[in-house]
């Protein structure tokens, strides 16, 4: 034997040449990132729902016990109404809730009732009339949502309100008839309205 060489010696048992453990096998990159994707998936769908609910909610009248009798505000387009319940004498609960009907598919009486459909399982309609005393003037009719105002030149005005009937020809010539709205609920009613 000379000095200064050292024998080299077998690797133990998990060990290489140079006495260092090789490195575990590694995870494969994919699956992490596949993981962390449907976590994202997941919290981002739980998200949407929980803004969905807020907005149903939010769209909502306040209370959905709103009844046939009941008056109510409503504001906004006819594509994207806003409806509230509101105090009768209110000078902005411009129509009564004359019909509910809680499966929203059904359609209302025969007559020239506005409506507010609420969508969805607990969705319902509400048939409207305009909430008009004789004297009082609109804006937007028809067609729109019609609010209260004050009289003035291109409102219309409530000439009269008859009551018991559903003929246009009752207004006489304070109107014509495309400005008579007529009801069949609650009580058969024409309110006769002409344009200032």
């Amino acid at each position: 034997m000379s000095q200064g060489h050292v024998l080299p010696t077998q690797p133990g048992y998990g060990a290489t040449a140079l006495g260092v453990p090789p490195a575990p096998p590694g995870k494969k990159p994919g699956r992490a990132v596949r993981i962390g994707a449907v976590a994202a998936l997941v919290v981002g769908v739980a998200v949407c729902l929980v803004i969905g609910f807020w907005v149903s909610m939010k769209s909502a009248p306040d209370d959905d016990t709103i009844a046939a009798g009941d008056c109510a505000k409503v504001w906004g387009t006819t594509s994207d109404a806003d409806l509230e319940k509101a105090d009768c004498v209110d000078p902005q609960a411009n129509y009564r809730v004359a019909v509910r009907v809680d499966n929203g598919s059904e359609a209302c009486p025969s007559g020239d009732y506005a409506y507010y459909k609420r969508a969805g399982l607990d969705g319902y309609r509400l048939c409207l009339t305009l909430n008009a005393a004789e004297g009082e003037c609109f804006e937007d009719l028809p067609g729109s949502i019609s609010r209260k105002t004050a009289c003035g030149l291109g409102k219309h005005r409530v000439g009269k309100i008859v009551r018991g009937t559903t003929d246009r020809m009752t207004c006489g010539t304070d109107t014509t008839a495309e400005w008579a709205l007529v009801y069949s609920t609650p009580e058969r009613m024409t309110i006769c309205m002409r344009k200032l």
